[in-house]
């Protein structure tokens, strides 16, 4: 291959690798970006893997993608609400408003002298796992 060809060849990877993290954005998808593309799957993590900048912008480009969606799904779930769909209602409620949600609080004491020193470690280990989910 003439070096004028090597040369075309590398700026057109770099300019099918900016239209994949582009592509990425909007929708964050691997499979769709590379049938819209027609670039294979392995094309795509060999150049994953040969290019940690162009990894990087894959990560950060999904990220991105994944926050549109995300918009674009509260939108649409905003004015379901305003319609009056009921499904979208309650999953609003059920997940924004206290008074609907599905928590189960549990409340119970245990007298320490009842515990060996490993259940009381494992006791210690479970409230700090609770205590974070919250």
């Amino acid at each position: 291959m003439k070096k004028s060809e090597k040369l075309i060849s590398r700026t057109k990877i770099v300019k099918s690798k900016q239209l994949f993290i582009d592509q990425l954005k909007s929708i964050p998808n691997i499979q769709i970006a590379c049938e819209k593309l027609s670039i294979g799957r392995s094309t795509f993590y060999r150049w994953q893997s040969e290019d940690l900048d162009f990894k990087k912008d894959v990560e950060q480009s999904i990220f991105d993608g994944v926050l549109v969606v995300n918009d674009l799904a509260e939108s649409k779930l905003v004015s379901s609400i305003k319609s009056g769909d009921m499904r979208a209602i309650e999953y609003w409620l059920k997940h924004h408003h206290v008074n609907y949600s599905t928590v189960i609080k549990l409340k119970h004491s245990i007298d320490d002298d009842e515990l060996s020193d490993i259940q009381k470690q494992q006791l210690s280990e479970v409230l700090k796992v609770l205590n974070n989910d919250q």
